[in-house]
C-alpha cells in the first residue's frame, strides 16, 4: 500500500520536471510464485489504484495516457478487467504516458514477440528478410508509439539487477542506471532528482565523447571550423546549435581541438 502511494508522488515528479514516460515494474511473471494470500492482497491494490487513476481529475486534466504490458491473460478476470477499463478510458491522450508492466517477463517479451513475427512470415504477410531492429520494436508489447525506448533505469532497494526489466528496450538504448538505497515505499523526491542528474551527467559524456569522434573524422576531411563543428553535431547528435556549442566548450573537446591537423 505504502509502495502505491510513491507511485502518486513519483508521477508528481515527472510532471513538475518534464518526464514524458514512466514504466513501473509492478508485478513480474516470477511473482507469480508467491503465496496465494500475497498476491490477491497485490491484486487487490492493483484493481483499486486502477481506478483510481481513471477517475481522477488530474489524469484526464495531464492528458495521462495509461497502459499496460505483460501477459494479461495470467491475471485474474476482475484485475484485468480493471486495467481494460482505465486503458480504454485514456486511449485518446498521449501528452505524457504511464507504461504499468504486470505479468510482465522481459524474456517473455521477446518471445512473444518472436512468435507474432513467425506468425506473420507463416501467412505471407512478412518477409524474414524484412526484419530489422526497428521492425521488432514494433512487435513488442508497446510497440513503439511512441517511442519506448528506456533512458533510465532506477533501482531500489540497493539491488544491483535489473531484473529482467525491458531488456530489449534498454539494451538496446544504452540506458543509464541508478541504483537508490531506499526500498520503493520510502523512495523521495531527493532520490528521483539524484536519479535524473546521474542521467544528465552520463548523457552529457557520450555525447562528448560522440563529439571528439567526429572531430577525428572531420580532421581527416580537413575541416574542422566551428561553424562546421556545430552544423555536424548538431545532425549527427540531434541537438540544437547552442547545445552543440556547449559540447564544443568543453575542456575534453577543446583538448581533441587543439591538436594539430596534419598535412
Amino acid at each position: 500500500m505504502y509502495g502505491a502511494d510513491t507511485v502518486e508522488r513519483v508521477l508528481n515528479w515527472c510532471d513538475e520536471i518534464g518526464v514524458l514516460q514512466l514504466t513501473l515494474y509492478g508485478f513480474s511473471t516470477e511473482n507469480f510464485n508467491r503465496p496465494e494470500k500475497g498476491k490477491k492482497a497485490i491484486f487487490s491494490i492493483m484493481k483499486e489504484k486502477s481506478k483510481q487513476l481513471r477517475e481522477s481529475e488530474r489524469t484526464h486534466k495531464l492528458k495521462l495516457r495509461i497502459r499496460s504490458l505483460g501477459d494479461m491473460d495470467m491475471l485474474p478476470k476482475d484485475l484485468k478487467d480493471e486495467i481494460a477499463k482505465t486503458d480504454s478510458a485514456t486511449a485518446n491522450y498521449d501528452k505524457f504516458y504511464l507504461n504499468l508492466a504486470v505479468a510482465y517477463g522481459g524474456r517473455q517479451e521477446i518471445v512473444d514477440s518472436a512468435r507474432k513475427m513467425a506468425r506473420d512470415v507463416q501467412n505471407g504477410t512478412l518477409s524474414p528478410d524484412d526484419i530489422t531492429e526497428d521492425m521488432v520494436g514494433g512487435y513488442l508489447y508497446l510497440d513503439r508509439n511512441p517511442n519506448s525506448d528506456v533512458d533510465l533505469i532506477i533501482r531500489t532497494g540497493g539491488d544491483e539487477r535489473t531484473s529482467n526489466f525491458l531488456p530489449w528496450q534498454a539494451s538496446g538504448n544504452e540506458c543509464a542506471i541508478y541504483i537508490s538505497a531506499p526500498y520503493w515505499p520510502e523512495f523521495r523526491k531527493i532520490d528521483f532528482l539524484r536519479a535524473i542528474r546521474s542521467y544528465q551527467i552520463r548523457e552529457k559524456e557520450h555525447k562528448v565523447k560522440l563529439a571528439v569522434s567526429i572531430i577525428k573524422i572531420k580532421r581527416q576531411d580537413g575541416d574542422i571550423s566551428d561553424v562546421n563543428l556545430r552544423e555536424n553535431l548538431s545532425l549527427a547528435l540531434k541537438i540544437g546549435s547552442e547545445e552543440a556549442q556547449e559540447l564544443l566548450d568543453s575542456p575534453l573537446v577543446k583538448k581533441e581541438l587543439a591538436k594539430p591537423v596534419k598535412a
